[in-house]
């Protein structure tokens, strides 16, 4: 994996949804579809859309997770925005706060009217340090920022300018591609 550099498998940024802070969470939805339906035949289809300032500068992400947490913001404020991931909360406790919170007792449909109208940086994940990763940085230095801060995208930057995306999912493609190949090869020897 070291001779292979980010660039590599990065999406370039001109083909990634991107929509201005000030669009609705609808119209990102339909500019991320946009994309995807231009995509049809990806096997890993894009699942965020930047989000960039009246400068054009990037500065968010809004996810799938962003958009379903939208819906019930008090029930991920409640237990915090990753708890349930990183601790393991049993059914026990998940249902208590379930109970406890408003979670989807409202129709659906109300609540994605409302989250529909709201503008994209409301939702979007902001970035941070961890988003970022050089274009020429080996691809295990990706995977180290991919996994140590759960991220399903990074945006890879060259001479401090973004110039694409590199998604966990093209990643996740080469590894399996090279596993794969690793066991058609020859066998090396143990050295």
């Amino acid at each position: 994996m070291n001779a292979q550099i980010v660039k590599s498998l990065m999406v370039p940024l001109s083909e990634y949804a991107s929509v201005p802070a000030t669009a609705t969470l609808l119209e990102t939805i339909l500019a991320l579809e946009e994309v995807q339906a231009r995509d049809v035949g990806a096997r890993y289809p894009h699942r965020a859309v930047l989000v960039y300032d009246e400068d054009g500068r990037i500065v968010g992400k809004v996810c799938q997770t962003g958009v379903i947490r939208v819906l019930e913001p008090d029930f991920t404020r409640r237990l915090g925005e990753d708890a349930l991931t990183r601790f393991g909360i049993s059914d026990e406790f998940l249902e208590s706060t379930l109970d406890q919170s408003n979670f989807w007792k409202i129709p659906i449909r109300r609540l994605c009217r409302a989250a529909g109208a709201m503008p994209a940086s409301q939702v979007m994940d902001s970035l941070d340090e961890g988003d970022y990763v050089p274009a020429d940085a080996p691809l295990r230095k990706a995977l180290a920022l991919m996994t140590s801060g759960c991220h399903n995208s990074l945006l890879v930057t060259e001479d401090g300018e973004i110039v694409g995306i590199l998604k966990l999912a093209d990643l996740f493609a080469y590894i399996t591609r090279e596993m794969k190949a690793a066991f058609e090869a020859e066998p090396e020897g143990d050295g």
